[in-house]
């Protein structure tokens, strides 16, 4: 008889991915789960709410201006008479639809520029530089338009500047940071 000992046989257990995982966890996490049933319950009050509330959210009803919630308006009127409620669901309804529209426009751009980076393989360094510069130039274009455009910055200091704070700019040639105003 040999000594060598018998391979052990294998556990017949499901096969585990990273997304298996990821799922499992997520279905487990109470806030995530939370946050999921409320993001549901908006989606389909937005997307299928104005079918059944059927209160225009532009009728005025003057009788009912500034009116408490009630059952006819759950959330009440506004300083005219109008729906609040109503026009909570309409408003969602475009903002739903922004938020959609410029998640496929991202993506789209996204997967265009990701496929000419890996296509064109030149491409790559310059395509990838854009979406740094993008995202540190996103919060506060104005002074960099004015900047470049060289418009006078007395004339755009309350707007770009107010209560004489001064705004910081990048000055990307000698990489050091100097104040706008």
């Amino acid at each position: 008889m040999s000594d060598v000992a018998a391979a052990p046989q294998a556990i017949d257990a499901p096969e585990r991915s990273l997304w298996t995982d990821v799922w499992f966890q997520f279905r487990h996490h109470r806030g995530a789960m939370v946050g999921v049933v409320v993001f549901a319950v908006i989606v389909f009050l937005v997307v299928f709410g104005p079918s059944i509330w059927r209160i225009d959210p532009s009728r005025i009803d003057v009788k009912a201006r500034n009116a408490w919630p009630s059952i006819v308006h759950p959330m009440g009127t506004d300083n005219i008479g109008r729906d609040l409620f109503a026009q909570v669901l309409q408003g969602g309804r475009v903002s739903l639809a922004v938020g959609v529209t410029a998640m496929l426009i991202a993506l789209f751009l996204g997967t265009f520029v990701g496929v000419l980076a890996g296509y064109f393989r030149r491409l790559d360094g310059p395509l990838g530089g854009i979406a740094p510069l993008r995202i540190a130039l996103a919060d506060r274009p104005a002074p960099l338009n004015a900047a470049a455009s060289e418009i006078d910055a007395e004339t755009l200091r309350p707007v770009i500047a107010p209560a004489g704070r001064p705004f910081p700019l990048v000055d990307f040639g000698k990489s050091e940071i100097k104040e706008l105003f």
